[in-house]
């Protein structure tokens, strides 16, 4: 092309979730992930819920894992209000997310 080379991403670009690993992982690191662990013990049918009731009333939610990877934060935006929790296990986090569906599903059902 031109007879330029095209530079090459640092970034992985297909498959999932390898496509948001940067650089690529060893297994080692992946398996000691807690906060990994911890999302995947979560009911997937709460989180949908939860997602959906914030979605409705317009709020947008960040799962993110904490810089050393042991435990989940939970970020619900208000506009230019934040709510966090931190989850350390799959009770805290189930509790944190069955919170934020009461808290916010207005009772429209979804099809």
């Amino acid at each position: 092309m031109n007879g330029k080379r095209v530079k090459q991403s640092r970034y992985r670009t297909l498959g999932a979730p390898s496509s948001y690993i940067r650089g690529g992982v060893s297994s080692e690191r992946v398996l000691g992930n807690r906060a990994a662990r911890i999302l995947a013990g979560c009911d997937s049918a709460s989180l949908h819920d939860c997602i959906l009731a914030l979605f409705k009333v317009g709020h947008g939610i960040y799962l993110a894992p904490t810089s050393d990877r042991g435990a989940i934060a939970i970020t619900v935006t208000e506009g230019r209000e934040r709510r966090r929790a931190y989850c350390t296990n799959v009770e805290e986090l189930g509790d944190a997310i069955a919170e934020l569906i009461t808290d916010y599903d207005t009772g429209w059902e979804h099809e």
